[in-house]
């Protein structure tokens, strides 16, 4: 009778502590805490089974018991004793929110009888600065990022939280958002997406929705208001945004429904897994990414790309009226009329030219002549003669409302034939006013440096 009291009890105080949505414990003696939720049952047992899978697969076996881990949004603690039980790490970190949720997780610790000083549990919302804790060398974020208004925010924390590794599972949308709308609706023309090394190495874009959600719901948001959910390849982006390396999705939304959520539910279950490393010798961030396409890139701005028919012909087209020849010539010189190309002449233009050299001449439609100019002014130069250049650059930086790429470039330009007659005065003038035009132009903070070490 006083064991069955005893467990009445028990219950009573499990029943007052619930829900227990994002909890299964085996308590011994027939008493099990689990909610009728099957779907989230589930997914809980996935979850741990992928976050063993993943522990092993990147640490040895002697690593693991030295590893600190922190689980950001712990709720019950599920997470946390599940890693414990398997792995029994040095140290293993909760942080939660919610009062309420940090209540069960004390009450599981304190039922098997793990030290506190093993298992800490903390309050702690991943929106503010992090806590000054031990170096966590694993951080666990599953079922966290959609619940929150600022997921770069929470990026940027969970770097600094993270000593190595970073696990995130989060509610995503599906990748097929990610399509020709929205690329055509976000613009997607920033000088580092014509790279083609960069294209390869990052995604492109991702797309985010907003929702409303309320804090008056168990496994919710910690503040009632707007969540945001991302679609994977936007999850990623952000992640390196913020300086992650290795960024791998483990599980994509597809595979993971497909694979553990496939019967019929009452709501579908699109999950990402992620894994994602502090550092990497090998790797570099996203902005030094972006910093070194961009060096790439403006170092063939003032290279010679067109071939000399092209550039010879629109030349003379400009100056002497003399008419151009060929059908793709014929559509370049109508840019000094409209800026619109039909998608016919489009692709005929992509069949006959190389993407440099389209890149160019359909940069031709908005300020036609000037480009014109500056093109031939390069030619120029690299076949010696400087001086006639020279004439045609002057020209170009006394046109009113000169076309601002056309202004740095041509600056650029005059102080590097001017470096190369060793007046250095004059190219180190023009210099300066190529980066008073455009402060980030590469080639030209290189030739400042070398004006004056022969000044």
């Amino acid at each position: 009778m006083a064991i069955e009291k005893m467990n009445k009890n028990l219950i009573e105080k499990i029943n007052i502590l619930g829900p227990w949505v994002h909890g299964f414990f085996d308590l011994g003696d027939g008493i099990i805490i689990k909610d009728s939720d099957e779907l989230q049952r589930k997914r809980l047992l996935v979850v741990s089974g992928y976050l063993k899978d993943i522990i092993r697969s990147y640490y040895h076996e002697e690593k693991i018991p030295e590893l600190v881990v922190g689980d950001i949004g712990c709720n019950t603690g599920y997470f946390l004793f599940e890693l414990y039980k398997e792995f029994k790490c040095k140290k293993l970190y909760g942080f939660e929110p919610k009062t309420s949720n940090l209540k069960k997780a004390n009450f599981i610790r304190d039922y098997f009888e793990i030290s506190k000083d093993i298992v800490v549990l903390k309050k702690y919302n991943l929106l503010t600065p992090p806590l000054k804790i031990d170096k966590l060398d694993l951080v666990l974020c599953i079922g966290v990022l959609h619940h929150i208004d600022d997921i770069y925010a929470a990026c940027r924390n969970l770097f600094s939280l993270t000593n190595d590794l970073v696990v995130i599972e989060c509610m995503v949308l599906p990748e097929s958002l990610n399509n020709e709308d929205a690329e055509k609706g976000l613009e997607i023309k920033d000088i580092i997406y014509t790279d083609h090394e960069f294209k390869k190495s990052h995604a492109s874009f991702g797309i985010m929705g907003v929702k409303m959600e309320s804090q008056f719901y168990d496994g919710a948001t910690a503040k009632s208001g707007i969540v945001t959910i991302p679609t994977a390849s936007a999850l990623c982006l952000v992640l390196e945004s913020v300086g992650f390396v290795d960024i791998e999705l483990e599980v994509n939304d597809r595979i993971f429904s497909e694979k553990h959520y496939n019967d019929k539910g009452y709501r579908q279950m699109n999950t990402a897994f992620i894994t994602a490393r502090k550092s990497n010798k090998n790797n570099k961030s996203i902005t030094n990414s972006i910093e070194e396409t961009a060096n790439r890139i403006q170092f063939k701005e003032i290279d010679v790309i067109l071939p000399n028919y092209i550039i010879e012909s629109l030349f003379d087209f400009i100056e002497n009226n003399k008419r151009v020849k060929g059908a793709s010539l014929e559509i370049i010189s109508e840019f000094q009329n409209s800026s619109y190309i039909s998608q016919d002449n489009l692709n005929l233009l992509k069949d006959e030219l190389s993407e440099d050299v389209l890149n160019i001449v359909l940069g031709f439609r908005f300020q036609f002549k000037t480009k014109i100019k500056l093109e031939y002014a390069k030619f120029l130069i690299k076949f010696g003669k400087q001086d006639d250049a020279l004439q045609i650059l002057n020209k170009l930086i006394h046109t009113q409302n000169l076309d601002w790429r056309v202004c740095y470039r041509a600056y650029y330009l005059i102080a590097k034939i001017m470096y190369e007659k060793r007046i250095f005065e004059d190219a180190l003038s023009n210099v300066i006013k190529c980066l008073t035009a455009f402060e980030y132009f590469f080639p030209a903070i290189e030739l400042k440096l070398k004006i004056i070490k022969a000044m």
